[in-house]
């Protein structure tokens, strides 16, 4: 009888070990990059919200841009980490035809992305970014999904 209740027993942590969201002890933590929007040039056509889908399990927050055809200018700032850069480049600037968009930095801690006009044929397209940084030399990121419909398709004339 005891060997069932010593398998039953180590069955149980097996279960609870496996379905732990969150197996780095609390000191050994990264800071998650923290992001505040601070201007939208037209705010009428471009959203911008910064979601955690499910913060307890380690899941990062991403920052989503929803780009209607007008365009504008939104400029993002990060409040906890600074010597930002581009996944995609080793320089300041970045531009995605695809998206119709151009990022730059404006500061160690702050971007601009700026979406130009978007007309395309596609009801809509859609792609990530990453914006990094590092803590205590590691490497610690932000992912940036950018959502454009076009001009002809969200916002008729």
């Amino acid at each position: 009888m005891s060997i069932k209740k010593n398998a039953l027993f180590l069955c149980s942590l097996l279960l609870i070990s496996l379905s732990s969201c969150n197996d780095e002890p609390e000191n050994e933590k990264i800071p998650e990059m923290e992001w505040v929007a601070v201007s939208n040039t037209s705010p009428e056509s471009i959203k911008v919200s910064y979601i955690s889908p499910d913060p307890g399990c380690g899941i990062p927050k991403i920052f989503y841009i929803y780009a209607l055809g007008k365009g504008g200018d939104v400029t993002v700032r990060c409040t906890n980490y600074e010597n930002l850069y581009f996944t995609t480049t080793a320089s300041n600037e970045y531009a995605d035809e695809n998206l119709a968009f151009t990022l730059s930095k404006v500061d160690n801690n702050t971007v601009r992305f700026h979406f130009n006009e978007f007309i395309s044929e596609k009801e809509a397209v859609n792609g990530d970014l990453y914006i990094n940084s590092e803590y205590e030399g590691k490497n610690v990121r932000t992912c940036f999904s950018i959502f454009r419909s076009p001009r002809n398709q969200a916002n008729p004339e």
